[in-house]
């Protein structure tokens, strides 16, 4: 996680996207699949998301090696 995002309209006051980088250095944003109390949460501390890995599933990837459709599922601070 590079970086994180204020959600827009109903989602104001919460995270509403993170900033990704692959292993090979492309950036991209993706929503995180939760409640809105648990994003209000993370945005809240989002500073301490900075440098943690995130789980992201998605179908396939572009001829880039970003992936499509995508959507985080977890935020790996357990490491």
């Amino acid at each position: 996680i590079i970086g994180v995002k204020e959600g827009k309209g109903k989602r104001r006051g919460t995270l509403g996207k993170l900033e990704l980088i692959t292993t090979d250095g492309e950036k991209f944003e993706s929503n995180i699949k939760s409640t809105y109390k648990y994003l209000a949460e993370l945005w809240v501390e989002s500073f301490y998301l900075i440098g943690k890995l995130a789980t992201v599933k998605y179908p396939m990837l572009t001829k880039r090696g970003v992936p499509t459709r995508h959507i985080v599922t977890a935020i790996r601070d357990y490491e």
